[in-house]
């Protein structure tokens, strides 16, 4: 064998050596990072619980209005529209008729404080209820019934829409 030879078979050789190192056949996860953070983040959830489970005293309390159930009804005269609403306050209700459009608003803020502590709440929802046809405003009813919040509002008669 020349030198040349023995120069080309030593190459070879080394990077048959390099390539099947278990080094270089070690599997990186692309996404390590990744994780690493999600695992962080989880981490300054679980503190934050922990603080908050300590310090109940003086956290603000969120309550909502959740999104109401509505349920709506159709006979010959009328139109009735349901809603089931836990913790609210009825005289936030803002309700307006415009054409086939009834708007639903509710707002509600509240603070309290008791020693040291102060608890303040905020919710809000707004509703659109599409009717098949045109309402009359002017006979809008509202009723309320401990959760429950009942609204008619009169169909307008053919010869009302004419004019």
């Amino acid at each position: 064998m020349t030198v040349r030879h023995k120069t080309l078979t030593f190459i070879l050789l080394l990077g048959l050596y390099i390539i099947s190192s278990p080094a270089s056949l070690a599997y990186t996860d692309p996404f390590a990072t990744i994780h690493e953070h999600f695992a962080q983040v989880d981490q300054h959830f679980v503190q934050v619980r922990e603080s908050m489970r300590k310090n109940q005293a003086a956290m603000t309390t969120i309550t909502s209005i959740s999104s109401p159930n509505i349920q709506t009804t159709e006979d010959e005269t009328k139109y009735t529209v349901k809603m089931t609403m836990a913790n609210l306050d009825q005289n936030s209700l803002d309700i307006q008729l415009e054409n086939k459009t009834l708007k639903i608003k509710a707002e509600q803020k509240t603070e309290t404080q008791t020693g040291n502590s102060k608890s303040a709440s905020y919710s809000a929802f707004a509703k659109s209820v599409y009717l098949p046809q045109a309402g009359d405003s002017t006979g809008l009813d509202v009723q309320a019934e401990g959760e429950q919040v009942i609204i008619t509002v009169p169909k307008v008669v053919a010869a009302q829409v004419s004019q």
